[in-house]
């Protein structure tokens, strides 16, 4: 997207006046025009002046513009093709921990249920017991980890620059 500003303050240049203070003295007036541009192709007028130069150089200038744009599209589009491809990672990556974990717990249980059937009452007990308290702390503070991480990148200096 191109934009140009343009900004002039005319005064008539060779006039002198003289100072209010001092009225013997004469004071020149000066003319001054300010132009300022920005976007990725030049003004109109220095536009023409390229081309008038070299003949073809507009053509070129437009052509080296346009490539850019598609690359700036290409690498946008690239950048949300990888966040995608993340965030598809890290959701397969938690669903394969909780059918690991369910495995586990069910396991655990199972075999507590046969030792429990097997009248042993207390391999029953710890075998149940520690699956399921031993889940429930991976859960847990796998959770409570990755909050403290998070509190820790969003606080620190390098995560505000």
């Amino acid at each position: 997207m191109s934009k140009t500003i343009k900004k002039s303050k005319k005064i008539n240049s060779g006039l002198m006046t003289t100072s209010p203070v001092h009225k013997e003295m004469p004071v020149p007036k000066v003319t001054g025009i300010i132009s300022s541009h920005s976007g990725p192709l030049p003004d109109p007028v220095s536009f023409q002046r390229y081309e008038q130069v070299l003949p073809g150089t507009a053509e070129r200038i437009l052509s080296m513009a346009e490539c850019e744009q598609r690359h700036a599209h290409k690498m946008r589009d690239e950048v949300l093709r990888q966040n995608e491809i993340a965030l598809n990672l890290g959701a397969n990556e938690r669903k394969r921990g909780q059918i690991y974990g369910l495995t586990i717990g069910i396991s655990g249980l199972a075999a507590s249920l046969v030792a429990l059937l097997l009248h042993a009452e207390t391999t029953a007990s710890i075998i149940g017991g520690t699956t399921v308290v031993s889940l429930v702390t991976a859960f847990v503070f796998k959770e409570l980890f990755q909050g403290s991480k998070k509190e820790k990148e969003q606080t620190s200096p390098q995560s505000k620059a």
